[in-house]
């Protein structure tokens, strides 16, 4: 039986996770791809050692509160998108929102391929972003007053 995640009323299924190292850098990653609402969401965490904790929750966890409702609502409400959700060591949590993408993939890291080659990465700097036709565009959070 897979984990289940709740994030602002999203349901996210965790289909299959393994870890990687980059042996040039010395880096640890730990990759997760999971399912909502038939969306795939791919989670990378860079790790630093090996202590037994729920990486997936750590990630999901440390995305800030508006975008975290923000990319629920998102996930409840549109279909056929690829979420990149990263964290490095212990920063806050970022994540990519792919539109479009009608592929049904054999594998996680055939859907990482694939967000890679459509994305331009022409605002990469920003921490929540979105890409809709290739091209990459900051998210405008709306803030309650």
């Amino acid at each position: 039986m897979s984990k289940t995640y709740d994030i602002a009323g999203a349901e996210i299924e965790v289909v299959s996770g393994e870890f990687t190292e980059n042996k040039i850098k010395g880096q640890k990653y730990y990759h997760a791809e999971c399912k909502c609402n038939n969306n795939t969401i791919l989670i990378t965490k860079n790790i630093t050692n090996t202590m037994e904790y729920d990486i997936v929750d750590d990630v999901l966890s440390n995305i800030y509160d508006i975008p975290q409702k923000y990319l629920a609502n998102v996930l409840q409400n549109e279909s056929n998108l690829v979420v990149m959700i990263g964290r490095h060591k212990n920063e806050p949590s970022f994540y990519t929102i792919y539109y479009g993408c009608n592929e049904k993939f054999d594998s996680m890291f055939d859907a990482y391929k694939w967000a890679h080659f459509h994305n331009d990465y022409a605002d990469d700097t920003h921490m929540y972003t979105e890409v809709h036709d290739g091209h990459q565009t900051a998210i405008k959070f709306e803030f309650e007053v």
